[in-house]
Order: C-alpha cells, then sequence, then structure tokens
C-alpha cells in the first residue's frame, strides 16, 4: 500500500499506493503512534479514490498516481492542486484524521 516512515517514530510517513490493475484494496499498517488504514478505490473513467485514517500527531506525505496529466486532486471535497513528479501527484503535508482523496 506505499506506507512507509519518513520521520523517526512515524511522526511523519509517506503513502504511495501503486494500484496497478487491482480495482480496490484495504490496509492497516500498524505503527507506534497507531494505526494508519489506507484504502483506495481504482475504476476506469472516475480515476482512483484513496481514503486515509492517520492517527494523532502525524502528517502525511501522499501520492496518487498522476492520469491524464491533471496535478489537482480533491482533497476532502476540496480543491487543492499538488506537486507533479515523475508521474506522481504529491499533496503535502496531510495531517492526522479521516482523508478522501481524488484526482479531479
Amino acid at each position: 500500500m506505499g506506507v512507509r516512515p519518513l520521520k523517526p517514530g512515524f511522526s511523519k510517513v509517506l503513502i504511495q499506493p501503486q494500484p496497478g490493475r487491482l480495482r480496490s484494496a484495504e490496509a492497516v499498517v500498524p505503527t507506534i503512534r497507531g494505526p494508519i488504514t489506507v484504502r483506495f478505490e481504482h475504476t476506469a473513467g472516475s480515476g482512483l479514490t484513496l481514503r486515509v485514517t492517520l492517527p494523532a500527531n502525524m502528517t502525511a506525505r501522499i501520492g496518487l498516481p498522476a492520469m491524464g496529466g491533471s496535478k489537482e486532486v480533491l482533497l476532502d471535497n476540496q480543491p487543492a492542486t499538488g506537486d507533479l513528479e515523475a508521474g506522481t501527484i504529491w499533496i503535502d503535508p496531510v495531517g492526522s484524521e479521516k482523508h478522501n482523496l481524488r484526482q479531479r
């Protein structure tokens, strides 16, 4: 699911799922700060929807596969522009709690 620590003690994590041909997947990653939940749904025509739950005192750098060259993402139903690098849209930082991300 592409979850790994970026800073000691999981104070900041990287989340970069690589769905390939999978339509959906879900994982819970245990950390010293609490569990990280990552779920994605990947459908033709509507792109990738990512649902992430981060424990308190944690931030994330989230990478979504760029589809169609757009770098605009809806983060919790609000427009957000990420940085486009090598086919990935990066949103950074994303704070703790539940979040929904979808490429626009």
